[in-house]
């Protein structure tokens, strides 16, 4: 019996791993890609002489049960390992500051010295959003719903996230950062804060 045909829409990082996952489910897939290369914004290009990042050049939730470990095993892949890199990014900013993203625990000194007390709220809330909502993506809830059944797992995923944390998952802020966008925690803030910030949400959305 032939074994099922799909065909992937680009070789992004998306479109390789769910063509990976889909072939070791036992899938016959084809890949199409409309440029000269696959990585999509992962990708690399070069003009006269240099190289350029073409968007998200580094990758993060290797730890066991995290996205990148979840992936390696719906995709077979053995010995799947990130390096860890503790000095990320280095941030110039348009007032002459240099800004460096830290992995480790340097980051909280990094904030308030570049931004000041703002920054530390920030990055706080920041931080502990972020959690949430990783915490709530690695049950794999079905998004956008298609079925009335995917309707109902979803709600029943989200009800179980709430109810680990609900002092906080519940809290009227939180609820609200659904609705609202970023800047909205960065009333208050300098320039330098902003246009930092500015500057990761335009990488992120490569």
């Amino acid at each position: 019996m032939d074994r099922p045909r799909l065909v992937v829409i680009g070789a992004g990082v998306g479109g390789l791993s769910a063509a990976a996952a889909l072939s070791r489910a036992g899938f016959d897939v084809t890949v199409l890609e409309a440029h000269v290369y696959p990585g999509g914004c992962a990708g690399t290009f070069y003009h006269q002489g240099y190289r350029f990042d073409a968007g998200a050049t580094l990758s993060g939730g290797f730890y066991p049960g995290g996205p990148m470990d979840r992936l390696a095993q719906a995709a077979g892949v053995p010995g799947w390992a990130g390096r860890p890199v503790e000095r990320v990014i280095d941030v110039h900013l348009p007032d002459g500051a240099q800004v460096t993203r830290w992995s480790d625990e340097r980051r909280h000194a990094e904030h308030h010295a570049a931004f000041g007390a703002a920054g530390v709220a920030f990055w706080s809330w920041q931080e502990r959003t972020a959690r949430a909502m990783w915490d709530l993506a690695l049950q794999s809830p079905a998004w956008p719903p298609q079925t009335a059944g995917q309707a109902a797992a979803l709600a029943q995923h989200g009800l179980g996230w709430l109810g680990r944390d609900w002092p906080q998952r519940l809290s009227p802020a939180l609820l609200a950062d659904a609705f609202r966008p970023a800047a909205a925690h960065l009333k208050g803030a300098s320039d330098r804060l902003r246009q930092f910030v500015d500057g990761q949400l335009l990488i992120a959305a490569q």
